[in-house]
């Protein structure tokens, strides 16, 4: 009788754990996706109400996608440095990284109303205004007598402006004709830690 009474508890209590358990298991995978949205929408909030506003160049060109709609895809002036931009560090990094872009800091200087690169920091800045960028593969060696000088850097910030609520797309001008290094548009972005968010793009 006794022993009836042990497995009979033994058994219920048992059953209890497993319930609380599962119940718990229930609980953390349906807060994950919760947490996950919460900690991506984090950044970008402190970003928009705490973050360093400045214009940096572009260029603009009207397209469109099933996703987006009609939208302006923008080419930044900054993506495009010279080698003699990069330490000699990314130089070594870039020889030995079997095409795989490298994780670096751009550091940006204020020239008039604009801000400009002005280096590429393999380590973090501690004072300087930053955007956290990779500098994508390049052949350091002349292929054919001619010597690449470009380097591509991508960094997080949107490559597609749809529109604001003063403006909508159709007061940008279409089929412009763009000449070498020419920046007709300035791109408002806001910068907190090194992230940034397009707040805004207007003809110059």
């Amino acid at each position: 009788m006794i022993n009836s009474i042990k497995e009979f508890l033994r058994f219920n209590l048992f059953s209890k754990f497993e319930e609380l358990n599962i119940k718990r298991k229930f609980l953390i995978v349906t807060l994950i996706p919760v947490i996950i949205l919460l900690c991506m929408t984090i950044l970008p909030l402190l970003t928009l109400y705490k973050g360093t506003e400045v214009s940096i160049l572009a260029n603009a060109y009207h397209s469109s996608d099933s996703f987006r709609g009609k939208n302006l895809y923008l080419e930044y002036k900054i993506s495009n440095v010279t080698v003699d931009k990069l330490p000699d560090s990314i130089k070594t990094l870039n020889k030995n990284s079997n095409n795989r872009p490298i994780n670096a800091y751009a550091v940006l200087k204020k020239s008039g109303d604009i801000y400009d690169l002005d280096y590429i920091s393999i380590e973090k800045p501690k004072t300087e205004l930053y955007l956290k960028c990779r500098v994508l593969p390049y052949f350091d060696e002349s292929i054919d007598g001619f010597k690449k000088e470009d380097v591509y850097i991508t960094y997080t910030l949107d490559r597609f402006f749809t529109s604001n609520e003063n403006k909508s797309l159709n007061s940008y001008p279409e089929n412009i004709e763009y000449n070498n290094n020419q920046w007709l548009y300035t791109a408002k972005i806001k910068i907190y830690n090194g992230y940034a968010i397009l707040s805004d793009v207007q003809l110059r």
